[in-house]
């Protein structure tokens, strides 16, 4: 695999879309009770929204590293009629993972806006172990916070993920270091829940071999697939929707296989017709926001006498 297309775009919007319908089951067995199932799905979900986040933090910091000063000053505006609103309007009662991603946008931005490029990744990996201290000094539930760690993950692998490529390019440790994520993740899954003492160790060491796990994966596999990329590209909606979806056609639904597949379906459906009504509003923005800044130029430039 050529390294230009290691964990490109096709990529990571196509394991989203495997992350997506993952947390799905996930939150029904939950809603639900499926015994059979249950222990199963309460580590698989946590997993997949670990490489929600590593993703999170892989995506934004490439886009930060590639944006301009200009275009650092708008990255907030940005984000945050993509996301802020939404959980607003949508999710309020269900945001706990996305007040953390909210948290690390802003301080990516920070780093991206003010400070050097040598400072940016210690502050970014510092404030990100400083959600976690902070809601744990708050006395936070810790599903607020156990699965944040792999933002640092995604962000660092960003920035060095040259260095990556070079040493896995050596094929016995690439496929070592494969199968050493794969036990890593399997025995913490096995463990999940036993540490009592210690679960947020336990949570971020499966985060850990969960992001080296899926860096080594594609560069072995170069996977992508359309029907999971479009689920991957509405991703975000459909995690705001589907909760209160199922809860909602519970009430008219007496199976639960049948509430399994309806559910599932207009959760889509609904996701979709969200994240184009919600790209109208990007793309007005936008323009708008083009306007604003032609007309600022022409004023500077009829004030300079040019």
């Amino acid at each position: 695999m050529l390294y230009v297309d290691w964990f490109n775009k096709a990529e990571t919007t196509t394991l989203k879309g495997i992350c997506i319908i993952l947390v799905f089951l996930h939150h029904f067995t939950q809603y639900i009770g499926y015994q059979n199932y249950y222990t199963f799905f309460m580590v698989i979900g946590p997993l997949a929204v670990d490489i929600f986040f590593f993703i999170a933090g892989y995506t934004t910091i490439l886009q930060l590293e590639k944006s301009s000063p200009a275009q650092l000053r708008y990255f907030l505006y940005n984000r945050a009629l993509r996301v802020y609103l939404p959980i607003t309007v949508f999710s309020l009662p269900y945001n706990n993972f996305l007040s953390g991603l909210l948290y690390m946008y802003i301080v990516s931005w920070i780093a991206y806006r003010f400070l050097e490029s040598k400072l940016r990744m210690p502050f970014i990996v510092a404030m990100n172990i400083l959600f976690i201290v902070i809601c744990i000094l708050l006395r936070i539930d810790i599903w607020w916070y156990d699965r944040i760690i792999p933002f640092c993950f995604g962000a660092l692998f960003a920035v060095h993920k040259d260095k990556m490529a070079t040493m896995l390019n050596y094929k016995v440790l690439r496929y070592s270091i494969f199968v050493f994520s794969t036990i890593g993740i399997l025995f913490c899954g096995k463990e999940m829940g036993k540490w009592t003492q210690l679960y947020l160790a336990e949570a971020i060491l499966l985060s850990f071999f969960a992001c080296i796990f899926v860096a080594s994966f594609y560069f072995i596999v170069d996977f992508a697939n359309k029907p999971l990329n479009f689920l991957g590209s509405i991703s975000f909606e459909f995690f705001i929707l589907h909760q209160f979806l199922f809860i909602l056609l519970d009430k008219v639904l007496a199976n639960h296989y049948l509430l399994l597949v309806i559910s599932f379906i207009v959760s889509t459906i609904s996701a979709y017709l969200l994240y184009t009504l919600w790209n109208k509003m990007l793309k007005r923005f936008r323009l708008i926001k083009c306007k604003r800044i032609h007309t600022l130029r022409c004023f500077a430039v009829q004030k300079d006498g040019l």
